[in-house]
């Protein structure tokens, strides 16, 4: 059993790694060695920065110096100068880790020789001269709900007294909210300005220009929050600076967030801006819908998950409101959007009086068994992948889903291949290791987590279960088409928008929760994916789809979760 791939290796401990059944920095140089021979200078750079950031590596300089020849060698190729590509490819990579919050210095890694980099060209110049007009039209074209909202938020900024400035926006979707905190946002970047753009997930916030999550952008602390939870973020630190600089905040998906997080949040910027008034003076945008999904309190009743929402903070009173009620989107399917918003506002009849049931229109509704059908086509590779790459099939539940991405995978021509995880317990005594057998951690597929044996084919849609860059918008939920299955690492590319080269990624190492049904928190290091032909409801929300299909083996369970999954496609036809 030494042999792997044809390749027989000393020992068994050897063979293990090249397998990927133990962790060691050797697998993560195999990983890097292997993508040397197949990829762009410019994705072994990426790919180095999220193995740093996300890979736990040992000894970050040994893994830098065996992949740099690899790394600079376009940099080589234009500079004809060895020292000043290594410069270039240090400062590249330095950049990319600024953008998360760190540096080469944060992993013992040599900064570049500054004497040797050359100036910036202002290679985005054609880009931001697109942009300006974009917004131009945009901001000359809204409505005048948006633009009483957009003046007073802009006199905000713009007031120099001592008050607070605190706003929310509530309106269904398609009623411009997007279109108006973008104006907000490109009018004050355009003046100079600096905007924090923030939002409760990480899919919402990459539709954002320059956004980031609540939890990075303001050093939430992960897990559930009690009334003594503090942000990470020093007062001398220059994420606080950040913050300090900002002239607006804008925060999407607020009634997703936690009311708590206004708490915690609010006590920060009073530290950072020196002020006891509501978030330290800073004007803040609040913007979501109501009718969508609140905040997830596991195993509370209803009561608990309205008490947990902004609502219910006494920041609240402090907010001034504004509604946007006009659909910028029904003009083709009016009767549906009319229907969905009596769906979202609880304005639908009861079925025989019964509470919390509704009827679905009956030109809505097909059997079970056609319901794939409908979505998705018979015959499914790579070479079509845009015929269902902005399709998916949506239910309540995980378990319901795993069913469904199993059934669809079979559609997908080609081979397959498993990618098997490694599983650790987390404990604090080690004498309790042994009450968790791996075989029995192999069994388990905690909230969160990849599955322990992944199953992929090249055409299979995959969704990342987390933030690797929301630069490029690779998020927490972003969906991706796998397009090459190798030993160390897999490449994918985005089905829409942000990275359009493709993108590769590592095994990570991933910690549960320990907040779901099981109460043992443990580790896997797995390729960060699911399966996404199918996924959540929950999962769904921020997200647009040209055709759905919604699957209810069990009843939906939250409030908002029936209007989210209708108003994930334009039209009843598509639905």
């Amino acid at each position: 059993m030494r042999k792997v791939d044809g390749i027989e290796h000393p020992t068994y401990a050897a063979a293990a790694v090249a397998m990927g059944l133990v962790e060691d920095d050797r697998a993560m140089l195999a990983c890097m060695a292997e993508s040397a021979t197949l990829d762009t200078p410019v994705q072994l750079r990426y790919l180095f920065v999220t193995m740093l950031l996300h890979c736990e590596i040992t000894n970050p300089l040994a893994l830098y110096q065996a992949s740099e020849p690899h790394m600079l060698q376009d940099f080589n190729h234009r500079l004809k100068d060895i020292g000043r590509a290594r410069a270039a490819c240090l400062d590249a990579i330095n950049r990319m880790l600024r953008g998360h919050g760190k540096s080469l210095a944060d992993y013992g890694l040599p900064l570049p020789d500054v004497t040797l980099l050359e100036e910036d060209p202002d290679d985005d110049m054609f880009g931001a001269i697109d942009t300006a007009v974009r917004w131009t039209v945009q901001l000359d074209n809204l409505n005048d709900e948006q633009r009483t909202v957009f003046n007073r938020v802009m006199a905000a900024v713009d007031d120099n007294r001592n008050i607070s400035k605190l706003f929310y926006i509530d309106g269904p979707r398609g009623t411009g909210k997007t279109t108006l905190y973008g104006c907000l946002i490109w009018s004050l970047r355009n003046q100079g300005r600096s905007v924090l753009s923030v939002a409760f997930t990480g899919i919402a916030a990459s539709l954002m220009d320059g956004g980031m999550t609540v939890h990075s952008t303001f050093g939430l602390p992960f897990g559930t929050l009690n009334d003594d939870s503090t942000s990470t973020i020093t007062l001398q630190s220059l994420r606080a600076q950040r913050i300090r600089d900002a002239a607006l905040i804008v925060w999407d998906e607020a009634p997703m967030s936690p009311g708590l997080q206004l708490t915690v949040v609010n006590r920060l910027l009073q530290d950072i801006m020196g002020s006891e008034l509501p978030f330290g003076g800073k004007p803040v945008l609040f913007a979501g819908d109501f009718r969508q999904i609140l905040p997830v309190v596991r195993r509370g009743t209803r009561s608990d998950i309205v008490r947990s929402s902004i609502k219910y903070n006494s920041l609240w009173r402090n907010l001034e409101q504004f509604n946007l009620t006009r659909n910028m989107r029904a003009d083709n399917d009016a009767d549906f959007a009319t229907w969905l918003l009596q769906l979202g506002s609880g304005q639908l009849p009861a079925v025989d009086g019964v509470q919390d049931t509704v009827v679905i229109p009956r030109e809505m509704v097909c059997e079970v068994n056609n319901l794939i059908d409908f979505v998705f086509p018979q015959q499914m590779s790579l070479a079509n992948v845009n015929e269902f790459a902005r399709k998916i099939i949506l239910c309540p539940r995980n378990d319901e889903c795993r069913q469904v991405n199993y059934t669809v995978l079979q559609r997908i021509e080609g081979v397959h291949r498993t990618y098997t995880a490694i599983d650790t317990v987390v404990v604090d005594d080690p004498d309790e290791v042994a009450n968790y057998p791996t075989e029995f951690l192999n069994t388990l597929e905690p909230d969160g987590l990849p599955p322990y044996n992944l199953t992929l084919k090249v055409g299979s849609i995959v969704m990342l279960l987390r933030n690797l860059d929301s630069k490029r918008r690779l998020c927490n939920g972003t969906r991706l088409v796998v397009t090459e299955l190798r030993r160390y690492n897999f490449k994918a590319r985005m089905l829409s928008g942000g990275a359009q080269e493709d993108i590769v990624i590592p095994a990570i190492p991933l910690t549960s929760s320990g907040e779901d049904d099981m109460s043992i928190i443990m580790r896997r290091v797995q390729f960060l994916v699911r399966l996404s032909f199918a996924m959540t409801i929950n999962k769904s929300q921020g997200q647009t789809f040209d055709r759905v299909g919604l699957l209810l083996p069990s009843p939906v369970f939250m409030h908002g979760q029936l209007y989210v999954a209708f108003s994930r496609t334009s039209c009843s036809r598509t639905l």
